[in-house]
């Protein structure tokens, strides 16, 4: 399940080291305005300093399962008492966020992928990571680092339908995983042949070739 982790888990100090900015985590209340939306953060906090005042602060907001442990570049409000408040809407209930500033940071409307650590001893969470950084860059490449609209207005057939695949197979990996599956467990695909031996051969350094 995933979950807000403790600002002295270890994983979190390993994970910081990856972000920009190198500042330290924090934890930052959660009181979220009638009319925020899902992934809308920076959308959110700028209209609410139009009529609210302060400023927006970028940066890292942090959650962790059994298996991997994740940073999503956000954006919160800071009032004019200087008071750090999440007001953005989310998918999981919380009163606060383990989150980590990065007060230099200046947006340029650009997307930023998440940065993921595996936390666990199985590889396929590896090969679960690698998928999601290959779909990121499919659907950021060229001008489309700053598009925000639906993908399926601006992507040709083709690319549609790579990205369906990828986002696929993440599927069945994480299934995989999910349920206790390892590389060495049957392949997803039911051929009987491991998966190691099978999609998983040479796996990583195949995704590492998409652009």
């Amino acid at each position: 399940m995933t979950r807000v982790p403790e600002i002295n888990d270890s994983d979190v100090l390993h994970l910081t080291k990856l972000i920009p900015g190198h500042s330290k985590p924090i934890y930052v209340d959660v009181n979220t305005i009638p009319e925020a939306k899902i992934n809308s953060c920076i959308q959110a906090v700028n209209e609410h300093i139009l009529n609210n005042g302060g400023e927006i602060i970028y940066g890292w907001q942090l959650w962790k399962n059994q298996f991997y442990i994740e940073a999503e570049f956000h954006a919160i409000w800071k009032n004019d008492l200087g008071k750090l408040i999440d007001i953005s809407l989310k998918n999981l209930d919380t009163s606060n966020i383990l989150f980590v500033p990065n007060y230099k940071h200046k947006y340029t409307g650009q997307q930023i992928n998440n940065i993921m650590l595996n936390i666990s001893n199985n590889k396929l969470v590896d090969d679960f990571i690698e998928l999601n950084k290959a779909i990121y860059r499919l659907k950021n490449k060229g001008d489309l680092k700053y598009f925000t609209g639906n993908l399926n207005d601006v992507l040709n057939e083709r690319e549609i339908n790579d990205i369906l695949k990828l986002e696929a197979v993440k599927n069945y990996i994480y299934s995989m995983f999910y349920f206790g599956g390892t590389i060495n467990s049957n392949c997803y695909c039911s051929s009987g042949i491991s998966y190691k031996d099978c999609h998983g051969k040479n796996f990583i350094h195949q995704i590492k070739q998409i652009r």
